[in-house]
């Protein structure tokens, strides 16, 4: 198997390559079919249709930019699954941050590819 972190390294660069080109459909295609996403403020999302909703909204509010520091990664009991804990900065366009959390995501193992399955994300702001 690949290191945790190189798998982990090439999902989040492709995802940001996608993102920065504003192409939600190729961003979502790095998610299972049946997908959860959890962010900020909603019930629990599912499948790729609402995962490319998810960043084109933050897109729409300025995001242009996001940055993912890895915190913590490995194997969640198996040779088909991986999990990684991270720290996010949203950016605008100008350079100042529009928001920052952290997040984790449940990555598996499907077909011979790696994919995004769950997907957790929570603000620092006070509430």
């Amino acid at each position: 198997m690949a290191s945790f972190a190189g798998v982990i390294q090439a999902l989040n660069d492709r995802f940001m390559e996608f993102y920065k080109n504003n192409d939600m459909k190729g961003l979502s295609e790095l998610y299972t079919e049946d997908c959860k996403l959890m962010p900020p403020g909603t019930d629990v999302l599912t499948g790729r249709s609402d995962a490319a909703d998810v960043y084109a909204k933050l897109r729409k509010a300025g995001v242009m930019t996001i940055l993912f520091e890895s915190e913590e990664l490995g194997p969640l009991g198996s040779e088909d699954a991986l999990y990684e804990r991270c720290r996010y900065t949203f950016f605008r366009e100008d350079g100042s941050i529009y928001d920052n959390g952290k997040y984790v995501v449940v990555i598996k193992k499907i077909a011979g590819q790696w994919l995004f399955y769950l997907d957790i994300f929570n603000t620092n702001r006070p509430s």
